[in-house]
């Protein structure tokens, strides 16, 4: 297992830790009008390692509708703040979430295992938009789902946040 896979996999356990004893209406709870819910946050990591794992990969990532709807994920309403998130509330539960997150762990177990020169050296704009390596693409696989779970705990920690649904 390469060291970006371990880092990957430790973050998504911890991510796991997060939200998944979460029912829906925790889930889709935001803390502001205007605030992600932990749904989207997790279709947003989903639609990352989608996004960066197809790209490493050298696969279409806008193979299929749903492809196209997933690589959107990581970009819409988070770096482009204007543009609509692609799936909507009523889509985001708890069951969907699971899948997208299987998913998108699928692509990237595949790119972060052992992957060839080539794919480390491979270029294609990142979701920020530099123009990023394959490499450079694995160190921020394997960091992002931390990075969303310190925002799920503290979403967690708000003397607001829902208690749980009997």
């Amino acid at each position: 297992m390469t060291e970006f896979a371990e880092v990957w996999l430790f973050t998504r356990e911890r991510l796991a830790g997060a939200w998944e004893d979460l029912d829906d209406r925790q889930l889709r709870w935001r803390p502001w009008r205007d605030a992600h819910s932990i749904a989207q946050m997790l279709a947003h990591v989903a639609g990352s390692e989608h996004y960066l794992g197809c790209r490493i990969l050298g696969r279409d990532p806008h193979a299929t509708p749903e492809d196209q709807r997933l690589d959107r994920a990581v970009i819409a309403s988070f770096i482009e703040e204007q543009e609509s998130f692609p799936f909507s509330d009523e889509e985001l539960t708890k069951s969907f979430l699971s899948e997208l997150l299987d998913r998108s762990a699928a692509i990237a177990r595949e790119a972060i295992a052992n992957p060839t020169m080539e794919q480390l050296q491979r270029e294609f704009r990142s979701p920020l938009g530099p123009t990023i390596t394959g490499r450079q693409a694995l160190w921020r696989m394997a960091q992002h789902a931390a990075y969303h779970t310190g925002q799920i705990w503290i979403y967690r920690m708000s003397p607001e946040f829902p208690p749980a649904s009997d």
